[in-house]
């Protein structure tokens, strides 16, 4: 019997081309999935969500420049093992920075954020490093060695930072949150979520102003609970009046130029039905303007 059936090739972020480290140099914008989920107390499923970003965002005839991107398959975890994870993530960030190449990594969950961040601190020495997170949550916590919490992504990444929460950009955070944590996040620069209806107001633009001038590299990471959640479900589940897909990307357009040399979106639960799909490609296009805001940087 002669089968002359097609083989669709196998999937890559944005048709981009797959290749390894030694397919990276400067200018190039790196990618790879994160197969974690298991640290941030919410709900799992985050660990799906590279796999269906990949389905959403190629062999669907799109047209969009992939000639500097190269997807790289998935990062290597531990995830049994949390101390052994962070340090595999961040060697594997280290690594690809230290090509020239900008990092783009998609799913999991924003427990990873820290161990990423660790990664560009050590490609950046002698460099002024800040955070901005767009989220409904700030994660803002005390944190003891003894007892290292992982579900404050925001804790954690300020204490690499000798500045702590004055390299920090807060931006989109909503729903219930304690007092000691607004009153942590004014040592930051801080936006709520009512304050980005309009992203030619004076809250974003001292944020992106002040970040601009106060750092030399940033990391900009995007939780997938900053939506709505009719656009995407998430692991920490809050009120539905997230931001539409249309807000989060004017909000993430204000922030070209700054000089992004590694960026995460996290948090995306994929729903793997019909519905899931549109849900899927959605979030896609945030990853693919993340990527355009690196692609940016090394201009």
């Amino acid at each position: 019997m002669n089968v002359a059936a097609p083989i669709r090739p196998v999937g890559s972020f944005f048709d981009a081309p797959i290749g390894d480290l030694d397919d990276l140099r400067s200018g190039t914008i790196a990618m790879a999935g994160v197969y974690c989920d298991h640290y941030s107390g919410g709900m799992p499923g985050g660990r799906l969500a590279a796999r269906q970003l990949r389905y959403a965002s190629s062999g669907q005839g799109i047209s969009l420049r992939t000639d500097d991107m190269i997807d790289l398959g998935d990062l290597n975890v531990f995830p049994l093992d949390p101390v052994g994870n962070e340090a595999i993530l961040t060697e594997q960030c280290t690594r690809i920075l230290a090509t020239g190449a900008n990092f783009l990594a998609l799913g999991g969950d924003y427990s990873v954020s820290p161990a990423l961040f660790a990664g560009l601190r050590a490609a950046s020495p002698g460099k002024s490093i800040g955070l901005i997170r767009i989220s409904r949550r700030l994660d803002l916590s005390d944190v003891f060695e003894a007892t290292p919490r992982r579900d404050t992504a925001t804790t954690r990444i300020a204490a690499q930072i000798p500045n702590g929460l004055s390299n920090v950009a807060l931006l989109g955070a909503a729903g219930l949150q304690s007092a000691e944590e607004y009153e942590w996040a004014t040592d930051a620069l801080f936006a709520p979520r009512t304050e980005l209806h309009d992203v030619n107001g004076a809250s974003l633009s001292i944020c992106r102003d002040k970040m601009m001038d106060c750092c030399d590299a940033i990391f900009l990471s995007v939780d997938a609970d900053a939506l709505n959640t009719r656009i995407s479900q998430t692991a920490i589940q809050s009120d539905g009046r997230g931001m539409s897909t249309e807000r989060l990307l004017a909000v993430l357009e204000t922030l070209q130029d700054l000089p992004v040399r590694v960026a995460d979106l996290t948090g995306h639960l994929p729903d793997l039905d019909l519905p899931g799909q549109f849900s899927s490609a959605a979030i896609a296009v945030v990853g693919y303007a993340l990527a355009e805001i690196l692609r940016a940087a090394t201009r």
